[in-house]
């Protein structure tokens, strides 16, 4: 009898246990735990009492009455239509957490009335598509980042972004900030692989640091012409990002930007398509342009970079994007076709001089990465992991070095040849910066320590990182064919190697007589440009096609025949006592020009409000216009798009 009663005891424990276990929200809060929102605590868990509410379904939530906000819900529910009122309060804003890993939530809904929405909400829900009612002002941190299911999002009128609210989701693919949004955080839509498509709409004035960095697949931006300014890193890495625009701007080149009165951070468009369609005007004009062109190249990685690099010996930094030429032996504003090349113009070169010279060797991507952010190289080795210094790596030509100096003197080189003597060894190498210019040089690096008793840029020179493509690698690479079809000329190179995320690399120049070469496209007629500067993204083998431009062209095709244009205001004085009657009008004509002409007022902030300028080329000068001397950007394009001739018109009223 004892005995039968201890067992029921016993078995009633249990059951009481299992009872509590399954009754217990798998994620709430332990009891006297506190609650918050965006971070700042707004009570405990232990004054709270869950309860069920109509249009929640599967379990219990819990409600804070006096800040109308939802603190928690069961693990358990299935449904969550949140209703705008509970016991007569309404539900102005939803806790940190709530609803991130609810597995069995199916269906969510939010009510109009809703205000704000704590950090981390929407992280690994199982629904596709969540709608902001158009009450919601604020988004906390995180809401939806690492989600994997979400495919779209309707932002209504968000007025505030939090940082990485939708960083990392797997699934997105396009997304619209409303003009409302005031505040956009940084990182907002960083390494979203999918998303191709973004939208800002007019209204929105700035874009957080990293805003989409790293958005590998991001084809195309919308701007509006309210943005001032785009953060550090903004959408660095978005490899194939090729269409964007300000209103219905198109932008090609980075100081257009600035032209529209939008700042930059550092790095905004690192290696963005966009930005490097092909090689800059000014450098397409250059005997560098020309010498790159005239190479044979090897198929052999390390002797093509480095027959690149020495292609551009001698070539100087300008002072601005139409001296990306290399002949201003001058220039000092870090202008040249190799951070062009990276997005990056007006800033230190050396590295990017290395990047262009792999890059233009078609280098695949598994040997040397230029769509990673924090480690470019798999095959990067400390001084200390060299023979010289006792370990197994072999330096070899081809290779980059980096030497840093405290404090932050860093300098990268590319390896031409070593040699060995005694208690140093002897580089030879080909380094883009080095007094503004492409040279070549020679370093001694003491091979116990990797100090460098020649460093040119600080007294405790020292080899950093030593970064070295494994090239035997490249046997187990996809590679895909590309054919070359003159279309009716000759080219001397028939077809060329790729693989997919590489760069095309140089391209043959064909020749045609009485014709101009226009570029190589994927159609016969129509189709696709493809450059140097394109990164390769193939199925199987392609052809390519030369465009020709009947007209007279040099026999290698390589340049039109020039063509003068000249650019002329009818009037460069306009009387004070004319404009202080009337409008006034002076006309600016451009002859010669064979694409689209672009006028500018980049008049003084002072003078700006008082003249206008047509698409003609019409200026008018508004009754009572100031004194003072008004300007008129002339920006002249060719029939490819790129800049041909950009003037300053000046036009003084007194």
């Amino acid at each position: 009898m004892f005995k039968s009663l201890h067992v029921k005891r016993v078995i009633t424990v249990l059951l009481i246990a299992v009872l509590v276990m399954f009754s217990v929200p798998e994620n709430e809060a332990k009891a006297g735990d506190d609650y918050s929102f965006d971070g700042v605590v707004y009570g405990k868990y232990s004054d709270l009492t869950y309860q069920y509410v109509d249009g929640i379904e599967g379990g219990k939530v819990a409600f804070d009455k006096a800040n109308g906000m939802l603190v928690s819900m069961y693990s358990s529910v299935t449904v969550a239509h949140v209703p705008e009122y509970i016991d007569g309060v309404k539900v102005k804003m939803i806790a940190d957490w709530v609803f991130q890993y609810k597995d069995n939530l199916q269906e969510l809904t939010l009510p109009e009335g809703l205000e704000k929405i704590g950090q981390g909400n929407f992280r690994a829900l199982n629904i596709k598509e969540i709608n902001l009612p158009d009450s919601v002002t604020f988004l906390g941190k995180y809401c939806f980042n690492d989600n994997e299911v979400v495919e779209k999002i309707s932002l209504g009128n968000i007025q505030s972004i939090g940082e990485s609210s939708f960083c990392r989701m797997e699934n997105l693919k396009s997304v619209t900030i409303p003009g409302s949004c005031k505040t956009v955080g940084d990182w907002s839509f960083q390494n979203c692989p999918n998303l191709k498509t973004i939208t800002v709409e007019e209204g929105v004035v700035s874009l957080g640091q990293g805003f989409a960095r790293s958005a590998e697949a991001l084809e195309t931006v919308k701007l509006p012409t309210t943005l001032k300014s785009i953060g550090n890193y903004s959408f660095r890495w978005c490899n194939i990002l090729d269409n964007v625009t300000v209103g219905k701007k198109s932008i090609d080149y980075f100081h257009q930007f600035g032209d529209l009165g939008i700042k930059l951070g550092e790095y905004p468009f690192t290696n963005c398509s966009f930005l490097r369609k092909d090689f800059s005007p000014s450098y397409k004009t250059s005997k560098w342009y020309t010498a790159v062109h005239e190479l044979k190249l090897t198929g052999d990685y390390a002797k093509d970079i480095l027959m690149i690099a020495r292609s551009q010996l001698d070539y100087h930094e300008g002072d601005t994007f139409d001296e990306q030429h290399g002949n201003n032996k001058n220039g000092s504003k870090d202008y040249a076709e190799y951070n062009y090349f990276c997005c990056d113009p007006g800033t230190m070169w050396c590295g990017e001089f290395v990047d262009w010279c792999y890059a233009m060797a078609g280098v695949p991507d598994e040997l040397y990465s230029l769509s990673s952010s924090d480690n470019e190289f798999e095959n990067k080795h400390a001084w200390a992991d060299t023979t010289y210094a006792g370990g197994s790596y072999k330096l070899k030509p081809g290779d980059i070095i980096m030497f840093l100096a405290d404090p932050d003197k860093d300098h990268v080189i590319l390896v031409e040849s070593i040699e060995e003597n005694g208690d140093y060894i002897t580089v030879h190498s080909v380094d883009g910066n080095h007094s503004q210019a492409v040279v070549t040089d020679t370093w001694r690096i003491e091979k116990k320590t990797g100090k460098c008793k020649d460093y040119n840029y600080s007294s405790n020179g020292r080899v950093d990182t030593i970064y070295g493509p494994d090239w035997s690698l490249a046997g187990r690479i996809k590679f895909y064919n590309v054919k070359f079809n003159a279309n009716g000329g000759t080219s001397a190179v028939e077809s060329k190697k790729v693989s997919n995320n590489a760069f095309y690399g140089i391209l043959p120049i064909p020749t045609r007589s009485g014709y101009t070469f226009d570029g190589w496209y994927t159609e016969k007629e129509g189709g696709k440009l493809i450059t140097a500067y394109r990164t390769v993204q193939l199925t199987g083998d392609m052809t390519l096609y030369a465009h020709w431009s009947a007209g007279s062209g040099d026999e290698g095709g390589k340049k039109k025949d020039e063509v003068k244009i000249t650019i002329k205001a009818s009037k460069s004085k306009v009387k004070k006592s004319a404009v202080k009657k009337k409008d006034v009008t002076v006309t600016i004509k451009v002859s010669g020009n064979t694409g689209k002409v672009i006028f500018t007022n980049v008049s003084a902030a002072k003078l700006k409000k008082y003249v206008t300028v047509s698409d003609k080329g019409v200026v008018t000068f508004a009754k009572g216009a100031a004194k003072g001397t008004y300007k008129i950007k002339v920006t002249v394009k060719d029939d490819s798009g790129n800049t041909a001739v950009e003037k300053v018109i000046k036009i003084k009223v007194k």
